[in-house]
């Protein structure tokens, strides 16, 4: 459908009703056009008050401020100037070094060159390769409801003063665009951008970073992401908040890397952050969500959070299924700290979409446990679900406790489901993830025999650098996990070392769970299923022992009871299939030569 593109000059409408006088032409010369399931719409702003806050409405014709006492805006509390692409300003961002906070931890604009690369003053792209739209004025990007689906819809905009002040003025399209619930579109801001089908059968990876990352320009002023996505009303608290992304394409896989930001149109004060990061208006998630209510309070009385990130990320995994092509069983995510914890989350949520993760020194659950040294990991939630307490957790939208919600040793103890395989690093003396929730989780996976690896080492959140060499496998090695794939997961393994009770001084200082692991082999059929194994690594001492057990059958479902036959190399036995479903075998590995395990009914 060609887009439908209408301007007029706008006649200012007052509220008699009300007895508000105001001022005229403060709005004028809104225009719109549709694309791909969203109404861009536009219009010019003079001299609107620095507390005034607008909101977009729409209906089958033409509105008076009288009535939208009866009506709900599609959007509310967008800030004056809002065809300014905030992206590009590292005022966005930025919240200066001090002494006191964290070494470790990443400060987006710690060392920018702010004074060489001021903010640019540019508006944003709304078209494919298209030029930024002039920066003065407003933006909204609407999407398409069910509801307005295949009809002719107006548009109108309002201004008020603050966040609780009623309409002051109106301004109306004069004539309805023709609009449909169609899929939206990422909207490409290079014309080298990967294209539709450009990467199909490929493997994709998403890159989460840090907390304090996701800023939209580098210390340099060079701008972040080479696509932009305007969000429905399911991945932002409000419709229409841009996100930028960025996406290549190499010889192995497509990479992702989006951006945990999200506009809020006002910083975060001390009492609903004691994080000062969050003293900014576009804030960090923890690739999870927030508060609805942000954009007013975080204050409560009531603590909610949605995971509004989290249905982003899904979203643009989605599309690049879709447009790119990209193979929807090899799909994967990595990340260090925020961006491991992130990994994590998307593991134990979403075990049908993501077939493996790597997950550097990451928070596995919220908790109300201290290590000493470390912030309690709640502290986290707080900075955008608001200062929650022990008697007053969050909750999730349908009032499911949001702490349990996000329990991974909790989630990840459940053995019937088959989560991704997930490979990580740990620090004992790490200051900014507890050691205290590690090894919790740690002995939930192992005793639910999940597929989980870690290093841990007396280092701090740094620590990842410090992994031998063998613990450094390269990304591609992720590729070989899909989700219609099996795979092998590791448990009662002699080599592993001993991480303690949560105590940063108990269990071994150095150590590692399933380290030399490696399937070299495995293959599945409707009467079997079979893999060649090896465990080697520099520090191993032999023999070692260990449970196998077959994770992600797809065709081997024998059903309980069923008697079965193992090889292990050369060595015959029976097994009855048990009522737990899980499929395990026991090996011992003499030394670094691989053996063959195979399993077949009787």
């Amino acid at each position: 459908m060609s887009a439908h593109r209408v301007f007029h000059k706008t006649v200012a409408v007052l509220a008699t009703a009300t007895s508000i006088v105001c001022t005229a032409g403060m709005l004028s010369d809104l225009h719109g056009e549709y694309r791909n399931g969203q109404v861009f719409l536009q219009w010019k702003e003079k001299d609107l008050p620095t507390d005034a806050r607008l909101s977009v409405w729409t209906s089958e014709r033409p509105l008076s401020l009288q009535e939208l006492s009866e009506k709900h805006p599609v959007a509310k509390y967008l800030n004056p100037g809002s065809a300014r692409d905030w992206w590009l300003d590292i005022d966005s961002f930025l919240v200066p070094r001090k002494d006191e906070l964290k070494k470790e931890e990443i400060f987006a604009g710690d060392v920018s060159k702010e004074k060489e690369h001021p903010a640019k003053k540019q508006g944003f792209v709304i078209q494919n390769n298209g030029q930024p739209i002039a920066v003065e004025g407003g933006l909204h990007v609407h999407t398409v409801s069910e509801t307005e689906n295949g009809k002719a819809r107006y548009y109108a905009v309002t201004w008020q003063h603050g966040l609780k002040g009623m309409p002051e003025e109106i301004v109306n399209l004069p004539e309805p665009i023709a609009v449909k619930s169609d899929p939206i579109q990422p909207i490409a801001l290079a014309r080298n951008c990967p294209g539709q089908g450009s990467a199909k059968g490929k493997p994709l990876v998403l890159h989460l970073h840090g907390r304090g990352g996701g800023a939209g320009v580098t210390k340099d002023g060079k701008p972040f992401g080479n696509f932009i996505v305007y969000s429905d009303s399911s991945f932002a608290w409000r419709e229409g908040i841009p996100f930028k992304f960025s996406l290549w394409i190499d010889g192995q896989a497509v990479h992702l890397t989006p951006s945990d930001r999200v506009w809020i149109g006002r910083p975060l004060t001390k009492k609903e952050s004691q994080d000062a990061r969050d003293y900014v208006p576009a804030i960090s998630t923890f690739w999870f969500g927030y508060n609805p209510n942000i954009a007013v309070s975080n204050l409560g009385p009531e603590y909610v959070c949605d995971n509004f990130t989290e249905r982003y990320l899904l979203f643009l995994v989605r599309w690049a299924q879709q447009h790119l092509g990209t193979d929807p069983h090899r799909t994967y995510s990595t990340g260090g700290s925020m961006g491991g914890t992130g990994s994590v989350q998307l593991a134990l949520h979403y075990p049908d979409v993501f077939a493996a993760v790597i997950a550097y020194v990451p928070i596995y659950s919220y908790t109300w446990r201290s290590s000493g040294h470390a912030a309690l990991s709640v502290s986290r939630l707080r900075c955008f679900t608001g200062p929650f307490t022990k008697d007053d957790t969050p909750k999730l939208p349908d009032g499911r406790d949001l702490l349990e919600h996000l329990c991974g040793e909790k989630i990840i103890a459940n053995p019937a489901i088959d989560f991704p395989p997930i490979f990580a690093t740990n620090g004992r003396q790490d200051t900014s993830i507890p050691w205290a929730n590690n090894p919790p989780f740690y002995k939930a996976a192992l005793q639910a025999r999940q597929a989980f690896h870690v290093f841990w080492n007396n280092g701090d959140h740094g620590m990842s650098g410090q992994r031998p060499k063998d613990c450094q496998p390269p990304l591609a090695f992720l590729f070989d996990y899909a989700t219609n794939r099996p795979f092998l997961a590791l448990s009662n393994n002699s080599d592993n070392k001993n991480p303690g009770n949560g105590d940063a001084k108990d269990g071994d200082m150095t150590g590692w769970l399933n380290r030399g692991f490696h399937a070299l082999q495995i293959q599945e059929s409707e009467t079997g299923i079979s893999a060649v194994v090896k465990y080697e690594h520099p520090d191993v001492k032999y023999p070692v022992t260990a449970d196998l057990t077959f994770r992600r059958r797809q065709t081997f479902r024998p059903a309980p009871g069923t008697e079965l036959a193992v090889t292990v190399n050369d060595k015959e036995s029976t097994l009855k299939m048990p009522a737990d479903g899980l499929l395990t075998i026991p090996v011992r590995f003499e030394d670094a030569s691989a053996i063959t395990v195979a399993v077949s009914q009787k």
